[in-house]
């Protein structure tokens, strides 16, 4: 399969080679124009069943939903879009390694951390509901996009929605990882959800997420040398 033979032409940076099977496909603009869960269905569950068979270290997650998706001519709500993906091909999940959700603060990107919908930083919490009905295993959970939009209303809030996100929403003991969209989009049209700007300084967020970066390694750091005696 060319896939593979692609992805083992990659130069990966650990072990564990995360694969995500496509982005977003409840918008028909990620799904060659039209929304069709069966047909997304179909075509990841042969990607992940192939995916598995190799004998790299392949860990295969799902493409994530765009959970603030209504149903519409071009968009499809996230949970009917995976009911009627489940229904086609029953056996997806089993397939499936882990789940990856895309968990933003809506509505508009701008939303604060402490709304709990299915649109929220939440988000994913819903998505691990609705698994449970399936009753598969424990999902671990990727959180692959999420972060605000900056703006200058928001901008000095930034240090206390990560840190609120980090203590009390991304700290979810199925959580394994958080990778805020994005580190570098200016100019462009995603200028306002970048970590570093075009003068390739942090941005508000940028310097929020590092700051927790730096308080939780002094934390690691404190604990080993505790442990060990030091």
């Amino acid at each position: 399969m060319q896939l593979t033979s692609a992805l083992n032409q990659l130069e990966w940076p650990q072990t564990e080679r995360h694969v995500i099977l496509f982005n977003e496909p409840n918008h028909a603009a990620e799904w060659g124009g039209t929304t069709d869960p069966e047909s997304y269905a179909s075509i990841s569950y042969f990607a992940a069943q192939w995916l598995n068979t190799e004998s790299e270290n392949y860990v295969v997650l799902p493409a994530a939903a765009d959970l603030a998706a209504p149903n519409g001519p071009v968009t499809m709500e996230a949970f009917t879009f995976w009911k009627r993906a489940l229904a086609a091909e029953p056996d997806l999940l089993y397939q499936l390694d882990a789940w990856n959700s895309h968990s933003y603060p809506n509505p508009g990107f701008v939303a604060a951390p402490t709304r709990t919908g299915q649109n929220s930083l939440r988000g994913f919490e819903h998505e691990l509901a609705f698994l449970d009905q399936y009753q598969i295993k424990e999902w671990k959970v990727y959180i692959t996009e999420t972060g605000w939009r900056q703006t200058p209303t928001n901008a000095r809030s930034m240090a206390y929605y990560y840190e609120y996100a980090h203590e009390n929403i991304w700290n979810h003991s199925q959580v394994v990882a958080v990778t805020p969209f994005l580190w570098q989009g200016a100019p462009g049209p995603f200028a306002e959800f970048s970590l570093q700007n075009e003068a390739q300084s942090l941005t508000y967020q940028g310097e929020a997420l590092f700051d927790l970066i730096a308080q939780s390694a002094a934390v690691l750091l404190t604990d080993s040398a505790a442990a060990s005696g030091r």
